[in-house]
């Protein structure tokens, strides 16, 4: 399942979220019930939620949305020739 919030994931239910977050990381598997049946859940290891600093991110960021908009200015281009030339 990978990493998981204590905010939930997309599509699991917070009650084996709940009892993730209560587990202790290493422990063997833990086998209990929730309305939806029987679950295992299995605690590896535990992180620390880390958000870099934006200073961190600022090249990765301007990259990316520069990217974006090249991407949107070529397909503007494009448009702009197929209609100048009659092409749907």
């Amino acid at each position: 399942m990978g990493f998981v919030t204590a905010e939930g994931k997309g599509g699991v239910d917070p009650a084996i979220v709940s009892f993730a977050f209560r587990a202790t990381p290493g422990a063997p598997p833990a086998l209990f019930e929730t309305e939806e049946g029987w679950n295992i859940v299995w605690v590896t290891e535990a992180a620390e939620r880390f958000e870099p600093e934006f200073e961190a991110v600022r090249h990765t960021v301007a990259r990316r949305f520069n990217a974006v908009r090249q991407r949107a200015l070529y397909s503007a281009y494009i448009d702009e020739l197929k209609a100048a030339k009659g092409t749907p």
